[in-house]
């Protein structure tokens, strides 16, 4: 019996339990599943004698925050009984020292600084955009919206508001609907430098994605410049694009996917980049939204990356130079990509009307 004004020992026992929370795989190793017999968990060690808690080992006390010992130098562990696991990840599963901040659903998100003037903010929301990127690779544009053609993108602007491509300003593009404040049309510019350092922008692949949106109810208009370097290193990994190169770390990093397959970049709260996975999937030679490939037509991931190794810098100014080399290299890849297109890929059309027009405005 406990002492009047007391909690009953079960509600206590509750209220221990919920004030810290293990990872899956040690929570049920260390309540439920010892019983019936199971392994501990890997790179679990066995306790010294002078480790052990006076409740001995056969304890199954529930865990809380003084099962948790921290050592200078070394990982945090959790101990239970006469066993100690190591502890490389925290209670969500994120690796120790890789922590992202995930977007969540009313998380205020800054796409633009103000420079003096108040931060272009929008707010996350569950979804975005219903339209699947288009990847022009004529113009070098990635956009997400319903235009058909040049003419319906300038009509767009009237009923939205957001950043814009001004006087050919070469700004990217995000358009927010007047009335809701949601999300209308993204447009954006690919790059042709690429990074002084690729493992600033390969650090991007290990943030976690999350779906959602965006909406901006205050009517504002705002200047987003342009991704200035742009990487992609498997030959189907995707395109990740930024305006700057962060330092090392992995902290307060977060991918929002707006579409399919289209991720925007936010570093500490700030817009800092995109990333577009497999972009030979959304390649398409016009405004119409990509059609459907053939059946068994072959991707063409490779052929996407050597086009886009020969247009950009410092490739690009051999091409200009008429380099032998260079020019042969650019021609092979119009041919197999002509190969792809007889299959009736669109894909193969898009990267041979590419490369010819490249061919053809600088070489010939």
């Amino acid at each position: 019996m406990g002492v009047a004004g007391d909690s009953p020992p079960r509600l206590r026992r509750a209220r221990r339990r919920r004030a810290w929370t293990p990872s899956t795989d040690v929570r049920a190793w260390c309540h439920g599943s010892v019983r019936g017999g199971a392994a501990r968990p890997e790179g679990a060690r066995r306790l010294t004698r002078e480790e052990r808690r006076p409740s001995g080992a056969a304890s199954l006390r529930p865990l809380g925050p003084a099962s948790l010992t921290q050592s200078k130098g070394v990982l945090p562990t959790i101990q239970r009984g006469a066993w100690t696991i190591p502890r490389t990840a925290d209670h969500e599963g994120v690796p120790m020292g890789h922590r992202h901040t995930a977007p969540r659903v009313g998380r205020r998100l800054v796409l633009a600084p103000g420079d003096g003037a108040p931060d272009a903010e929008a707010v996350v929301t569950k979804r975005g955009p219903v339209h699947r990127p288009r990847y022009l690779l004529d113009g070098g544009l990635v956009t997400v919206s319903a235009f058909r053609g040049a003419a319906e993108r300038d009509r767009g602007y009237a009923g939205t508001h957001g950043s814009q491509d001004w006087l050919w300003s070469g700004d990217d593009e995000l358009r927010f609907l007047d009335g809701t404040g949601e999300l209308a049309s993204v447009l954006l510019h690919v790059p042709d430098q690429p990074p002084a350092d690729p493992a600033t922008h390969a650090r991007w692949l290990e943030v976690p994605s999350v779906r959602g949106g965006l909406a901006m109810p205050e009517r504002r208009d705002f200047a987003l410049p342009r991704t200035v370097t742009r990487w992609s290193g498997d030959p189907d990994g995707p395109l990740v694009c930024l305006r700057e190169e962060p330092g090392p770390g992995g902290a307060g990093r977060a991918r929002l996917r707006i579409a399919e397959g289209l991720d925007l970049l936010f570093r500490d709260g700030t817009l800092t980049g995109w990333l577009l996975a497999h972009p030979e999937r959304f390649l398409t030679d016009s405004w119409d939204a990509p059609t459907a490939p053939a059946p068994r037509a072959p991707a063409p991931a490779a052929l996407l990356r050597a086009y886009l190794a020969l247009v950009s810098a410092p490739a690009f100014g051999l091409l200009e130079d008429a380099d032998p080399a260079a020019v042969a290299a650019l021609r092979a890849v119009a041919r197999a990509a002509e190969a792809g297109s007889e299959a009736g890929d669109p894909r193969h059309r898009a990267l041979r009307e590419a490369a010819r027009a490249v061919l053809e405005r600088v070489v010939e």
